[in-house]
């Protein structure tokens, strides 16, 4: 690791800028009512505009996972830079010639979408690869920099086209494509010797793990209570190039931890090189469908408040306004928090996951659980409050909830899973949890509209 040093350190700190540039989905509220209206588009056409962002961030993860995990970050970055420019110079051509095609701004927004998503797990997978005994702080500078985009390029858009959205368009797909382009040719995976460090460590056989009944023993489940050794052996990546292993006699020891047993489960697949073989041992392997069910969960908990906060806010503002003169002022500001707030979770669960593990010998799982209780306070303020000021504070607690839950969980998965195939694991699980969760959010959003802020909007 030594002979690359700088190239690490210095393709981690470009994967700062790419993600940034990468983070620019987000920003599909400022430009897309203007582009909407110039077509003549109808708004129920504008929601599969929507829709065609979604398909590209979350449905196109597995395809982008499988192709970054196969060909590295590099040539994965430069298909994704083409598509970001392509999307966006289509987008600002049917925006400049008005062209009311549908299809067409699907089709770009697809592109944006997979270029986007393509591109910043680029960014993760060679922080992650490249920082083995710091894949928290390592990988928490690309997530955050992705997390605070939308807040950056809105500041732009309203400073230098606020009145051009053409111009914005053909600036997005110049200036993203371009940082993106030109940061493909220094980010790379620096491992001279073709085996990252864990998996150097995997190929020691692990100490057996007994259960125990004793209150110290359970604590051995989330990392507390035992050594460096079994600590690191119970995070070895559960997808390795490994012979399958003998089947163990009837006899074995029925003590042995079901973390080991998982793992013998992945490795019992022998080396697993096609896609299928991988998606399928993943899909069947009950540590891996733990994590997705926790994911999904605590996403969709925090996804449903970040996309519906529009909705709350007009309706809070028209029963108590407080000293704000628009429901507008009041959003943007809403929008803003919840941004920084992810920003600084995401920052902070990188490296406090890291404290976890190496000082205090615990799982980074323990973040999770502090994620949780925060969008539970979150949610219960929410539910007693009609005050647009306590709003604020809700929503600080909520993105900084939300920013720490993906903060902290690629890191989970690259230790669990292993960097090989960390892509494909990662965004396995955004995939599912894009598609289900952005559908039911709009659905949820219509329903609300309709039954219940009716006499609000309507």
């Amino acid at each position: 690791m030594a002979s690359h040093t700088f190239a690490r350190f210095t393709a981690l700190i470009v994967s700062v800028f790419v993600a940034l540039v990468a983070g620019t989905p987000y920003l599909y509220g400022i430009y897309a009512p203007q582009l909407v209206r110039r077509v003549g588009l109808s708004t129920s056409k504008a929601a599969s505009i929507s829709l065609a962002v979604t398909v590209g961030t979350g449905c196109g993860g597995l395809p982008a996972g499988l192709l970054i995990d196969n060909f590295g970050p590099s040539l994965s970055i430069i298909i994704g830079s083409s598509c970001i420019f392509s999307g966006y110079f289509i987008s600002n051509r049917i925006y400049a010639l008005q062209i009311p095609s549908l299809p067409l701004i699907c089709i770009a927004m697809c592109l944006v979408g997979f270029g986007s998503g393509t591109t910043f797990f680029s960014c993760l997978k060679a922080a992650q690869a490249n920082f083995p005994h710091h894949r928290g702080s390592a990988s928490a500078m690309p997530i955050g920099a992705y997390g605070l985009s939308a807040t950056v390029f809105s500041l732009v858009a309203a400073t230098f086209f606020a009145d051009d959205t053409g111009q914005l368009l053909l600036f997005l797909s110049l200036v993203c494509g371009a940082v993106a382009f030109c940061g493909s040719w220094f980010i790379h995976v620096y491992d001279p010797d073709g085996t990252t460090v864990d998996e150097e460590s995997n190929r020691r056989e692990p100490p057996e793990l007994h259960r125990s009944s004793s209150f110290l023993g359970k604590l051995a489940f989330w990392g507390l209570n035992k050594s460096d050794s079994s600590l690191n052996s119970e995070q070895r990546p559960l997808l390795q190039n490994q012979p399958s292993p003998r089947k163990a006699p009837s006899r074995a020891p029925v003590t042995t931890s079901t973390i080991s047993a998982d793992t013998e489960l992945i490795k019992s697949l022998k080396r697993l090189d096609s896609p299928k073989d991988i998606v399928t041992a993943l899909l069947t392997n009950r540590l891996y469908l733990t994590h997705f069910l926790i994911l999904s969960l605590c996403s969709g908990m925090g996804q449903m408040y970040i996309y519906t906060v529009g909705f709350i806010v007009r309706a809070q503002f028209f029963y108590d306004p407080g000293s704000f003169t628009s429901p507008a002022s009041l959003q943007a500001l809403q929008v803003s928090v919840i941004s920084i707030s992810q920003f600084f979770g995401r920052i902070a669960a990188g490296m406090l996951s890291d404290i976890v593990k190496k000082k205090l010998k615990a799982q980074r799982q323990w973040l999770v659980l502090v994620s949780i209780v925060f969008m539970t306070v979150a949610q219960t303020l929410l539910s007693y409050t009609n005050s647009v000021h306590l709003l604020t504070l809700v929503s600080v607690i909520m993105g900084s909830a939300y920013g720490m839950l993906n903060g902290n969980y690629p890191s989970i998965f690259a230790d669990t899973f292993g960097t090989k195939h960390f892509t494909t694991a990662y965004t396995l699980a955004g995939f599912t949890i894009h598609t289900r969760w952005r559908t039911a959010n709009a659905i949820k959003a219509k329903i609300v509209i309709k039954e219940h802020f009716k006499l609000v909007y309507f």
